[in-house]
């Protein structure tokens, strides 16, 4: 299948320290911090060799540079401290304001930048492809699918796609992954804002302007990892098969129902 219109974009996998950083500044705790990270999502949601879709990896690890969150948020794009307040670096050896800004400026407004233009030379459609613990409202073997967000940052919720989309997809993961809990809009993730998503997605069919209908995926880890945490990849392939098919089908039927308007 050629589905160069579906784009997949994973921010949070990437491992690499960008080089303004030392590494002797990092945290003692830095390997704990880590473990934050999207770990395989990169191969979870890789479906170029099923759809030949267009695939883009934030490759800079989000402890130091945050690929979600707003560039111009340096407290959250290019964080001191991580989601539970634990810090990033020694006491004393942060990078300064103004170095944060030229890494904000280098790494995440290219990234978006990159986004837009995959929108603009064709894509018609977006999957953010995240993985989670058990937390948040999410148990051990299930996926939850939104598309929606109501940050600290939008007066209103800011919808990513029309519901036909996501529930549209979410049955057809059902029928090839029955023994997973899939599950609409029922995770408190909602509440965190994800720049990805809020700045490149619009609640039409199809692609309008630079924005295009969008879905935001949470996948248990569980589901794909071993006890120890090392990665399941039996279990690997066979999730993202099922996405890469239940995708397909999605973007095909509802872009076929509406004639692939676009403007």
């Amino acid at each position: 299948m050629n589905h160069s219109d579906i784009l997949v974009v994973i921010p949070h996998s990437g491992l690499i320290i960008p080089y303004e950083i030392d590494m002797d500044s990092l945290s003692s705790d830095f390997r704990l911090l880590v473990q934050n990270v999207d770990w395989y999502t990169n191969w979870l949601y890789d479906f170029r060799d099923i759809l030949s879709n267009r695939h883009l990896v934030f490759p800079y690890c989000s402890m130091i540079v945050e690929g979600n969150r707003h560039p111009d948020i340096l407290d959250d794009s290019v964080p001191l401290v991580d989601v539970w307040g634990r810090p990033v670096y020694e006491q004393g050896r942060e990078p300064s304001l103004a170095r944060r800004q030229e890494m904000s400026d280098r790494y995440l407004k290219k990234f978006h930048q990159v986004i837009t233009e995959e929108i603009r030379s064709g894509a018609t459609f977006l999957l953010d492809g995240h993985s989670t613990v058990s937390a948040r409202g999410v148990t051990d073997h299930q996926i939850d699918l939104m598309n929606y967000q109501h940050s600290k940052l939008d007066k209103e919720p800011v919808y990513y796609s029309p519901d036909a989309y996501i529930e549209t997809y979410a049955a057809e993961l059902r029928k090839r992954l029955p023994e997973v809990n899939v599950t609409v809009n029922a995770s408190e993730y909602y509440t965190v804002y994800g720049h990805v998503c809020s700045a490149h997605s619009i609640s039409a069919t199809t692609r309008i302007g630079d924005r295009v209908p969008a879905i935001l995926q949470e996948t248990n880890e569980r589901l794909y990892k071993h006890p120890d945490k090392t990665p399941d990849v039996d279990a690997i392939n066979r999730l993202r098969r099922a996405f890469a098919e239940s995708l397909a089908v999605t973007v095909e039927n509802l872009q076929k129902k509406t004639g692939g308007n676009e403007s």
